[in-house]
């Protein structure tokens, strides 16, 4: 959280520093910023859905199937993943897989700040090796905790 003061406020003369527990922790590490992911044929796209839109299996669906559809201007769509699901990472997003890079890179300009039941669509490209694992969110290297290291004897 960003903690906003007024431009002008004087800092506090002899206040002792608040202790470091005071301050709250993250939940979770920030993701990488999606614009500096290399260009790819998988093209994530959000601000297009709420979790609460995907509890209905119909409703979900028919949502696959727009989205497909509208991409299927830019060339072929291969898939569509929304994930969904209370937890599930990546909630909220959509990520469409083209059959050729060029096609994504079309989807992506043409999407790119379109405006969708009143937001602002935000695309970007998804690493196509993480959208084959079905890994819809990414985390800085540094962040991602790693197993402890089985006893090499």
């Amino acid at each position: 959280p960003i903690e906003v003061k007024p431009k002008d406020a004087p800092a506090p003369a002899a206040a002792a520093p608040a202790p470091a527990a005071a301050a709250p922790a993250p939940a979770a590490p920030a993701e990488p910023s999606l614009a500096a992911n290399a260009p790819s044929c998988v093209v994530c796209l959000e601000n297009m859905i709420e979790a609460s839109e995907l509890g209905d299996d119909q409703e979900y669906e028919d949502i696959k199937e727009d989205v497909a559809d509208e991409c299927t201007k830019f060339g072929t769509v291969k898939a569509v993943e929304i994930p969904r699901g209370a937890g599930v990472p990546g909630v909220g997003r959509i990520f469409v897989e083209f059959a050729e890079q060029a096609a994504a890179d079309s989807a992506k300009a043409a999407l790119q700040g379109r405006s969708f039941a009143g937001k602002t669509v935000k695309a970007a490209y998804w690493p196509q090796d993480l959208f084959e694992q079905k890994m819809f969110v990414m985390t800085a290297p540094a962040a991602v905790a790693a197993p402890e290291p089985a006893a090499l004897d």
